[in-house]
């Protein structure tokens, strides 16, 4: 078992969301009409901060934005949307000619249940837990949310939940992947969140081990957002989370 000692989150730059009507059509209208491209992406950044059910279809547009800084901008808020009516746009625009662009397209499409170009391990992540009374359902949320992304961006392929034995090692046979079990858990005492990965091989299931680490001194929902990737990057490490 490893444990990171507590991270301290002292705060964090928070755009300010499509609040009302009027500021959702200003920011569409700006996404759209701005002739400087800077200022499209601004638009579709802003848009992203709040996400709702409507910013899909401005953002699925900019994707055709003769900018890559602007479709960038708007890949990176429809995969923190991760709204499933949006997958049609993400697998249109897949094969987008700039790398960073493709790369979070890829991202997106993946968080929706797509196959990832070249995936690098197999992951079973079954729903994350609450360890105490503090941590509500939008906790966990928050929480689910940023561990599938962190995977997504490592080149998770996921596997679907109550998947026979045999088909999971026909995938790993076939994509010569390693598949591995990934639970985690959510505890929250006073100003402190701890996050907890277990890990064992998949499909037999063999326990490889356990990481953990804290965060402090923040809203709750920040410390998930700050210290789940961090867990992640730690859990590859110490459980050789690469390709044979």
């Amino acid at each position: 078992m490893r444990a990171r000692p507590a991270i301290l989150l002292l705060g964090s730059l928070v755009l300010c969301g499509a609040g009302s009507d009027v500021r959702f059509e200003r920011l569409t209208r700006q996404l759209r009409e701005a002739k400087d491209p800077r200022l499209r992406a601004q638009a579709a950044l802003l848009l992203a901060a709040a996400p709702e059910p409507r910013i899909a279809e401005p953002l699925c547009a900019a994707l055709d934005d003769t900018e890559s800084l602007v479709r960038l901008a708007a890949a990176k808020g429809l995969v923190k949307l991760a709204e499933p009516t949006t997958r049609e746009c993400l697998e249109k625009h897949r094969a987008d000619s700039d790398a960073a662009v493709h790369e979070e397209l890829e991202v997106g499409v993946v968080l929706l249940g797509g196959t990832p170009e070249h995936a690098k391990l197999y992951i079973s992540l079954p729903e994350i837990k609450a360890a105490s009374p503090e941590v509500g359902g939008d906790l966990l949320k928050v929480a689910e949310g940023e561990v599938r992304e962190k995977l997504a961006r490592m080149g998770a392929m996921f596997a679907p939940p109550m998947e026979p034995k045999a088909a999971a090692a026909k995938v790993l046979k076939d994509r010569k992947l390693k598949g591995f079990l990934v639970s985690v858990n959510l505890e929250g005492q006073g100003d402190t969140v701890t996050m907890r990965l277990l890990c064992a091989t998949y499909p037999e299931n063999k326990m490889l081990g356990q990481v953990s680490i804290k965060g402090k001194e923040a809203s709750k929902e920040e410390i998930v957002r700050g210290i789940a990737p961090a867990l992640l990057d730690d859990a590859a490490q110490e459980f050789g989370w690469s390709s044979p």
